[in-house]
């Protein structure tokens, strides 16, 4: 792997920490406790991906192939029956939808 590879991975890093900082912080201003447990699980999937690219880059600097074997794929987006939303304010709701879309944004780029 060379230089420029090497790079790719260090800004993905850094992306990736970044995303476990947002949704922390974001995690205690959230009012809906089901999206309040969906940020935090975003941190730890980030964490997840933090802990891959780490690896990464170790297993390059002793010179080992890099592979992305046994990636475990989760899905932490369970029942639409427990994301219902009864009995939830229209001003929470505005404030924590603008999180998510922040957060979908986050994961599509």
């Amino acid at each position: 792997m060379g230089a420029e590879e090497l790079a790719v991975l260090k800004y993905a890093l850094a992306r990736e920490r970044e995303g476990v900082k947002f949704y922390r912080e974001r995690s205690k201003e959230i009012h809906i406790p089901e999206v309040k447990e969906l940020f935090l699980e975003l941190a730890e999937m980030e964490m997840d991906h933090v802990s891959f690219i780490s690896k990464m880059i170790e297993d390059q600097s002793r010179g080992d192939e890099i592979t992305f074997a046994n990636i475990e794929e989760k899905n932490i987006f369970y029942s639409r029956e427990s994301l219902e939303l009864r009995g939830i304010s229209v001003d929470s709701l505005a404030g924590d939808l603008s999180a998510l879309r922040i957060a979908y944004l986050i994961e599509k780029d």
